[in-house]
């Protein structure tokens, strides 16, 4: 049975992905759980959903763990590894899983197409519901992993970053703080993010048709990058709070004595403004492939 075979590997795989994670301190108990079922989801999916996660994951882990010494000194509350929990996962993996989800719920595929063919459907006149949802997939692990991107390489700018509203100097840490180095790393993502969509996925295929609809793909990765970054700074700016620690000199996340405000309304946590920001481009970005590139 092919599709028991997917479950099987689909179990293994996200197995491994949940215990390397928590091995290697990327995730904590917690974070590896939630993991198990975001990367069990996405495997069943199919190739295109995988590698897509995949790259999201290894990416992420390996950068924040990137000269984790300027990190701890410039981040509150920096952990080894970055370990992950239940929460941030979610954030960043629930609502394309979701999607991924009702994809094989309202897809009847043929069995080459079901292994390897997903990205067949980036057409959005012939394909409306798949296109929707393969395309607001993308791009919300796309405005997620390059603000990852962006903030791992940012805070390790030696210039001090720009707050975004006021277009001023502020300290490392702050959240709506954005750099060159951040936008470029953002920026690089996006392009890989293109080599994978419109490259790597078709040669699996062996569908020649699937060129001719990938190729607004290699706008709409670059822009929800950069998109995806901007918003996520601009919700961070206003509804998540910022002060500065004066006795351990450090940027903090929430008020308390000898902490001075710096921005922020103490509405939303980073997570929050993680899972908004992924779906907004997600949802916004199918709109834009619709009516300009599909």
């Amino acid at each position: 049975n092919m599709f028991l075979g997917k479950v099987v590997i689909a179990l293994f795989l996200s197995l491994y992905i949940a215990i390397r994670g928590y091995r290697k301190k990327s995730l904590d108990f917690s974070g590896a759980f939630a993991a198990l079922f975001v990367g069990f989801v996405s495997v069943v999916g199919g190739f295109s959903w995988t590698v897509i996660l995949l790259f999201f994951f290894f990416s992420s882990s390996a950068l924040t763990k990137y000269k984790a010494d300027i990190k701890r000194k410039r981040e509150d509350g920096y952990k080894e590894g970055g370990q992950r929990n239940f929460e941030q996962v979610i954030a960043n993996g629930f609502f394309p899983t979701f999607i991924c989800l009702l994809f094989q719920v309202f897809s009847r595929l043929e069995v080459h197409r079901y292994l390897y063919g997903n990205f067949y459907y980036f057409n959005a006149k012939d394909y409306p519901l798949k296109t929707f949802l393969l395309v607001c997939y993308l791009c919300c692990y796309i405005a997620n992993t390059s603000d990852t991107w962006s903030s791992e390489y940012g805070i390790l700018s030696k210039k001090e970053p720009i707050f975004i509203l006021t277009l001023k100097k502020t300290f490392h840490g702050v959240n709506g703080g954005v750099s060159l180095s951040g936008y470029l790393a953002s920026l690089m993502f996006g392009s890989m993010l293109v080599g994978n969509s419109n490259e790597i996925l078709p040669l699996f295929t062996q569908l020649a048709v699937v060129l001719s609809y990938q190729y607004p793909i290699v706008v709409l990765c670059i822009f929800s990058a950069l998109f995806g970054t901007t918003l996520d700074s601009v919700l961070g700016a206003i509804f998540e709070y910022s002060g500065f620690d004066e006795e351990k000199k450090i940027v903090v996340k929430q008020p308390g004595p000898n902490v001075k405000t710096i921005s922020g309304l103490s509405w939303l946590n980073g997570n929050q403004v993680n899972f908004l920001s992924g779906c907004i481009t997600g949802l916004g970005k199918y709109l834009i492939f619709h009516f300009y590139g599909g």
